[in-house]
């Protein structure tokens, strides 16, 4: 199907869902033709529960006053890491559909990564900001993954102060010059289904100078240029927390 504007797709999202309760994330995104947190976030943005609470919903009818809910969060971006009360790490694979009108992704979706995993980090769904100072380095492009981490600085009675760092690994760490190297990685989605997500990451007109610049390269008149290790640190930091991740919910 064509591609909607946003308040025409929230709008038969809703239908939708008031059809079919049971669709997934996935299966709502291949149908609107837009990433998954596109659709997470409607979600959000709409008041509507993710798939496990509205099966349990249908399933139990409405829940008993007397019973409180356990407290469900919802991520936009895939949780990497979650200490309750410190700290907090997502990312967030951005796509065409959250670009805006200049061809930058829409800085409503940094806020939501951000703003989703402060609340994760402090242990709440209900909260408000007060305060929100937000500054943006550089634009954001589709293709890229983006590391969130959320620590909480300090806390006094019942407001918590929370600093949220939203970047790119690998261009935060590539060599600077005249820039253009730094802007050509790119992340190519290979293959997706309800339960993974298999991505590339790469330089995408100039990935011969990244080897050049990770290993160094033998000079001409003898010796050889200084490594600048950009690629390597980027995937061990991240390699690192998700293995973390996964044998702390298998064990």
């Amino acid at each position: 199907m064509s591609r909607l504007k946003k308040q025409e797709r929230q709008k038969q999202l809703t239908e939708k869902l008031n059809i079919t309760p049971f669709l997934t994330d996935e299966e709502l995104a291949s149908h609107f033709g837009v990433s998954v947190p596109t659709i997470r976030l409607d979600r959000l943005e709409l008041g509507i529960p993710e798939l496990r609470e509205r099966i349990k919903a249908m399933a139990t009818g409405h829940a008993q006053e007397d019973q409180p809910e356990p407290i469900q969060h919802e991520i936009v971006g895939e949780l990497i890491d979650v200490t309750e009360g410190k700290q907090a790490l997502s990312m967030l694979h951005t796509t065409p559909d959250m670009e805006d009108r200049f061809g930058y992704i829409d800085p409503q979706y940094l806020y939501a990564q951000a703003n989703s995993l402060a609340k994760l980090v402090m242990g709440t769904t209900v909260c408000s900001a007060e305060v929100g100072n937000i500054k943006y380095k550089n634009p954001v492009e589709s293709g890229t993954n983006l590391v969130a981490k959320a620590e909480i600085v300090r806390r006094r009675g019942d407001k918590y102060f929370i600093w949220v760092i939203i970047r790119d690994k690998i261009k935060e760490g590539s060599p600077k010059k005249s820039g253009d190297y730094e802007k050509s990685w790119k992340v190519t989605k290979e293959r997706e289904t309800a339960h993974s997500i298999q991505t590339v990451v790469h330089s995408k007109n100039r990935y011969q100078l990244a080897h050049l610049l990770e290993f160094g390269h033998a000079k001409k008149n003898g010796g050889r240029t200084k490594a600048i290790p950009h690629i390597e640190p980027a995937t061990r930091d991240i390699s690192e927390k998700v293995l973390e991740r996964i044998k702390r919910d298998l064990s």
